[in-house]
């Protein structure tokens, strides 16, 4: 029996009529149908077994639902077939919602997307209130130093050979650049963590925000999701733009208690840099392996922002080597100056590839 023959047979099990429509997947091996009866719309999620087990989706979800945050309601599962009919939040993205001009906004876009970002920033402080003890019940697990060092490393197994570049010509260890870069995370104040809070991952419920995609959920830096939004890799706002949310994000991880009432907002800008490195390697990596072992090309796209983004940051992280002002760091001012010029060395070969290809 196909896999589409036994997801209509488990259907006709639920619901008496009905009429299958095809999503959209995204970069997983997930995929989604909507599911019209007389009753209203719901959606199908076809997780197979033994390539995206549905049992996080389902105990985060239902953990994240107790705790108060929108997330789609699980109306029938089947764990073991990896089939799930949950709650349809519709098909309004965050990232739909915004102005298409993201660089250059006037005034009635600046507003628009201003009260968005604000609406999501909101959104996730509050999500950030979940207490870890509650979080360390439902098994959702600590994002741990081997596994932010690993999620970087795939820049090295993925991107560079990619380039044709060997990690070995960087003018810096980059497992020494990846153990700062996880200590530095894990000194920040601790959290939930989405783990994926980007435009696409965010549904438009009226003046509501839901959450999807949530299913590798954990506690770890309060800065992670914050950076996930802010340098997002589909989207691409001015510094400007960006420097005025994440001064919202700062003020309101205050006032939730999130960081402390004597941390800096320059503080607050490195951490967030130091995260959006780490996550930004990490999605140069996948996206390669998207492309080279998915065959999902599409996402080679999207290098170009997500490598700027890199680029931003490490010129963030880098000034601090240059003012003393990142404490503990075993690499030098001069060592960050040439990692710097290492990585605007890649982006130059990246782009060329890119276009020669």
């Amino acid at each position: 029996m196909s896999r589409i023959e036994q997801i209509m047979v488990w259907l006709s099990e639920h619901l008496e009529t009905y009429q299958l429509e095809a999503l959209g997947g995204d970069a997983s091996f997930r995929r989604y149908f909507r599911v019209t009866t007389d009753e209203g719309d719901c959606l199908l999620m076809d997780s197979p077994p033994d390539k995206e087990p549905v049992e996080p989706f389902v105990r985060i979800d239902r953990f994240l639902e107790s705790s108060g945050v929108r997330v789609p309601k699980i109306l029938v599962a089947a764990e073991d077939q990896g089939l799930l009919l949950i709650e349809d939040f519709g098909d309004q993205l965050f990232a739909q919602a915004l102005p298409s001009n993201h660089q250059s906004l006037d005034a009635v876009d600046l507003a628009q997307a201003d009260q968005l970002y604000r609406l999501a920033i909101d959104t996730l402080v509050d999500m950030q209130r979940v207490s870890l003890s509650s979080a360390k019940s439902a098994q959702i697990p600590a994002y741990s130093q081997t596994k932010l060092i690993d999620e970087c490393g795939l820049f090295d197994q993925w991107f560079l050979p990619f380039l044709g570049a060997d990690k070995e010509a960087a003018p810096v260890s980059l497992t020494e650049l990846y153990a700062e870069l996880a200590g530095n995370m894990l000194a920040q104040p601790q959290v939930l963590v989405h783990r994926d809070y980007h435009s696409r991952n965010l549904m438009m419920l009226d003046a509501q925000i839901g959450l999807i995609d949530f299913q590798d959920a954990v506690i770890g830096a309060v800065t992670y999701d914050v950076v996930s939004l802010l340098r997002d890799a589909y989207v691409a706002f001015s510094e400007e733009r960006i420097n005025d949310w994440s001064r919202y994000a700062f003020d309101q991880q205050q006032r939730a208690g999130h960081l402390s009432g004597d941390l800096s907002f320059s503080d607050y800008e490195l951490m967030l840099a130091v995260s959006g490195l780490q996550r930004g390697l990490k999605v140069l990596g996948i996206f390669v392996r998207l492309s080279e072992r998915d065959g999902k090309t599409g996402y080679l796209a999207d290098l170009p922002r997500v490598m700027q983004q890199v680029i931003v940051q490490l010129r963030i992280w880098q000034n601090a080597h240059a003012h003393g002002t990142s404490s503990q760091s075993a690499i030098s001012a001069d060592q960050a100056a040439d990692l710097l010029s290492w990585f605007e060395d890649l982006q130059v070969q990246m782009l060329k590839k890119l276009a020669e290809d």
